[in-house]
């Protein structure tokens, strides 16, 4: 269990790809869409992936699916949280209204998958046929991938502000950016 720690997952990791947002990574507020991507298209290869992403998904959100449908707002699948933050429901999941990802925190998906993984690997009575260890590592790909700078361009607003700024840094951040771009 420590090796996981020592690899994708740490907090290193988990706080860089929060901190390049503004140069095209993803925010792991929720559940990334991108990473829910990449695992559909990694389960063609891994069959059972999806599946057990999405049991565990409905697992972490049930007490928000069960508010959420109990609180909808008139006519739609929609409901607002105490925060007021929107949200609504599609499949029996709950999703951000906004950014339209999985609307329970990266982190503490793969937190839950470790640690199940780990306690079922315990019991030596059964043989296990689940997909956790599968699944753990196509969500640490999928970050990785998706948070890979050196394949994504800066678009051309966040190069603006930068050379817009009144901070030298930025200034010069936002020419650096430029001149990669073409």
């Amino acid at each position: 269990m420590l090796k996981n720690y020592l690899e994708l997952d740490n907090v290193s990791f988990l706080f860089g790809s929060g901190s390049s947002i503004h140069l095209g990574a993803v925010a792991i507020r929720n559940f990334p869409l991108e990473v829910e991507t990449y695992i559909l298209e990694k389960d063609k290869i891994i069959a059972g992936i999806k599946a057990e992403l999405i049991t565990t998904i409905k697992g972490l959100q049930a007490e928000t699916l069960n508010y959420g449908t109990a609180n909808f707002i008139p006519g739609t699948n929609q409901f607002s949280d105490s925060r007021s933050w929107k949200f609504y429901i599609e499949d029996d999941m709950v999703r951000d209204f906004g950014s339209k990802e999985i609307a329970v925190e990266y982190e503490k998906v793969l937190n839950f998958l470790i640690a199940k993984d780990y306690v079922l690997s315990q019991d030596k009575s059964t043989v296990r046929t689940d997909k956790i260890s599968e699944l753990i590592m196509a969500i640490k790909e999928g970050l990785f991938v998706v948070c890979n700078l050196e394949t994504k361009s800066v678009s051309q607003v966040v190069i603006n502000k930068k050379k817009s700024s009144t901070y030298e840094k930025d200034v010069e951040q936002g020419k650096l950016l430029g001149a990669c771009r073409t």
